[in-house]
This record gives C-alpha cells, structure tokens and sequence, in this order.
C-alpha cells in the first residue's frame, strides 16, 4: 500500500477532526432520550492545506504540483486507500480522498495552492476494526 507522497519544503496545514456515528432518539412527553453508537473506535478526517506547490520550470527542480496530481490519479481519487502518518499521534492511518477532485489554483509563476481531505477507513481495508 502506497504512501501519501512527502512534498519537501512546503507550507502545510492540517486540521485532524474525530468523527463518531451517535444515533440520538428524544422522547419530547417522557424528557427522555437514547442513543446508540454505531462505531467502536473514531474515523478521522484530516484536511491539508497546502500554501505553496512549486511546479517545476524556470530555476525550479521540484515539481510538488506534479507529485500531488499524479499521486491522486494513482489512487483513482477517493477509489484506492492508502497510508498517512498521523501528524497527532504519529499512528499509520488507512485513509482515501474524502472528494472525488483536486483543486489547484494558481497564485503566482509556477508556484500554486490546494486543499485535500482525507477520511479514514472502517473495516476489512482499515486497520480500526
């Protein structure tokens, strides 16, 4: 299973949100409410903001651009899971692309921003079972 792709010497950001699946049943005449949970162990979604992708071109040798596009085509977009070291606990994760694009825009002269997010898996192709 592949790695997320390291990208040298950039701005990144990352926000890592736990996600559980509660059910919540009120009973507005007794005041009364049950819930039930529906996964024993939490999802994780991670969103990368990435400030500053080089594109290879004029003096530039790194191609962050190129790294990010064709990582995301090799896993078929939110299609193939892969690893991600969690930037929290340190913890491989079995994760995939939460949307089926990638965004990049263009900023200056071969250098370019994006935004990722990624979910962890449950079951049979994650490693929280």
């Amino acid at each position: 299973m592949n790695y997320f792709p390291t990208l040298p010497g950039l701005d990144i950001s990352i926000v890592r949100t736990t996600l559980y699946s509660t059910s919540i049943q009120r009973h507005d005449r007794a005041l009364t409410e049950r819930r039930a949970s529906w996964w024993a162990l939490p999802r994780y979604r991670y969103e990368l903001k990435f400030n500053f992708l080089r594109q290879a071109g004029y003096q530039q040798t790194y191609d962050e651009v190129e790294a990010l596009t064709d990582f995301f085509e090799s896993t078929r977009g939110g299609m193939l899971p892969f690893l991600l070291v969690d930037p929290v606990d340190s913890v491989e994760r079995v994760v995939r692309f939460d949307d089926v694009g990638l965004t990049i825009g263009r900023f200056l002269s071969h250098v370019f921003e994006s935004r990722v997010v990624l979910i962890s898996l449950l079951g049979e192709d994650g490693e929280e079972t």
